[in-house]
This record gives structure tokens, C-alpha cells and sequence, in this order.
């Protein structure tokens, strides 16, 4: 049974174990593989009390796609033109009510946290966009919501 928590820990068939995963930022220097199988070792004491000899025969090196903050987007999709005209003329709105693009809807950014998102996302964008109710709380919406993205490039913009 895989095991995560800051990282990964799974046992494959043929007897390998799969450890992981670093990130990288794209603001940050890429890593070099031994610090990054360094990283990944050292996260084995924090998901298993007696944690297993682990000799590192390979690695793997991908791009996630991961939402702001490692959280996927869930909802819909932002009019970024008039929200960020919107937001010009009145710096401190941040609500995007009205400004979303009828008919589009968003679920991305699982890259990171797919595996515990898909589901729950489903569920969620489903329900927006039949107006059922969501299984979900205004803070969870607000963490999730595709505006966010368009909100951080704001903040940039304003630097």
C-alpha cells in the first residue's frame, strides 16, 4: 500500500520501492540527482516509524502540471481581460462574480495532489455546474477557485 504524506513511499510488485518526490520551483536552481535521492531518502523517517534500507538503483524525472499552492483549480473558468480591467479600476475587488466565461469550466492542476483531489474535484465541478449542492465549504471553493490564478498575476502586476 502506497504511503504520502511531504513525499512518497511505495512497494512495487517486483520488489523495488518507489520513493519521491522533490520539487522544484521554477524560481529555484534545478537540483542535482544526488541531493534530490538525499531529499527523498530523508522524507522516509517522516511517513514510516521503522523505515525500510532503501538502495536508489534509478530515478525518474517528470513535470507535474500543479495549481498554485500544489492545489489543483475546480470551477469556473475566469474572463481574465475583464477581471483584470475590473480589478484596474478598483484595486481592492476581488471578487469575479459576473466575469466568468459562460459555458467553461475548469479542473486542472492535479499534478502534485492528483491522487487526493480527482474525486473530490469531480465532485465539486459537477456540482457547480449543475447547481446541486457541493460537497464542499466556502473556504475549500475559495482555495480551489481558477480566480486565484488570476488574482496572484494581479498582485504581480502591481509589484
Amino acid at each position: 500500500m502506497p504511503v504520502s504524506g511531504e513525499g512518497y513511499i511505495t512497494r512495487m510488485d517486483d520488489g523495488y520501492v518507489s520513493v519521491g518526490a522533490t520539487y522544484e520551483l521554477p524560481d529555484t536552481e534545478l537540483w542535482e540527482e544526488t541531493t534530490a535521492h538525499e531529499d527523498n531518502l530523508q522524507k522516509l523517517s517522516s511517513l514510516l516509524i521503522d523505515p525500510p534500507d532503501v538502495v536508489v538503483t534509478g530515478n525518474y524525472q517528470g513535470v507535474r502540471a500543479a495549481g498554485l499552492g500544489r492545489l489543483p483549480a475546480v470551477g469556473p473558468a475566469c474572463d481574465e481581460a475583464a477581471w483584470l480591467e475590473a480589478h484596474k479600476a478598483q484595486p481592492s475587488r476581488f471578487d469575479f462574480s459576473g466575469m466568468e466565461q459562460k459555458g467553461l469550466w475548469v479542473c486542472a492542476g492535479l499534478g502534485s495532489r492528483g491522487l487526493s483531489f480527482s474525486a473530490r474535484s469531480a465532485e465539486i465541478l459537477v456540482s457547480l455546474m449543475t447547481t446541486a449542492s457541493v460537497p464542499a465549504d466556502k473556504s475549500l471553493l475559495q482555495a480551489l477557485s481558477p480566480e486565484r490564478g488570476v488574482r496572484a498575476y494581479a498582485r504581480r502586476l502591481e509589484v
